[in-house]
């Protein structure tokens, strides 16, 4: 499982190292692809064969999947990381999410998102939205889900 934030710096040409908390589940190569709310997917090769199962499961005749599908796998690479943990991430990648020097690096159970430091701040939750969104994620568990998303 991967966890933690970590701090760190990416250069001109896209090269940043991976904490060292994360390089052992990735074993040299990691697969990077855009993410959500702004973040690139950094998956091990393992996750990434889980993640592609998962979304082979959808209905391709339905036009929002199709576009999902194309999103994903459209920007996906293998990266290769060193024995020092440097990578370079895609410059495609980087500009599509706005991936600037400073960045954060999180482990989210079975993936790890790459955020610009600005971004990730402005998009993590305060005290208030905290209790808000595990409230909402309580009645998602219990299926009882309320009227329209949060946020």
């Amino acid at each position: 499982m991967l966890f933690g934030a970590f701090e760190n710096t990416m250069d001109e040409k896209g090269r940043m190292i991976l904490p060292t908390k994360f390089r052992g589940d990735f074993q040299g190569k990691c697969m990077l692809t855009h993410g959500l709310d702004g973040c690139i997917y950094a998956y091990t090769l393992e996750g990434w064969e889980r993640f592609v199962g998962a979304m082979d499961e959808l209905p391709e005749d339905d036009k929002k999947v199709r576009r999902l599908l194309r999103y994903y796998y459209g920007g996906a690479e293998e990266c290769d990381i060193d024995r020092q943990g440097r990578m370079t991430v895609p410059a495609a990648i980087r500009e599509r999410v706005g991936l600037g020097k400073e960045i954060v690096t999180v482990g989210v159970s079975k993936r790890v998102e790459i955020w610009d430091r600005a971004a990730f701040r402005k998009e993590n939750l305060d005290g208030d939205q905290l209790a808000e969104f595990s409230n909402y994620v309580s009645t998602i568990k219990s299926g009882v889900r309320s009227a329209g998303p949060v946020g």
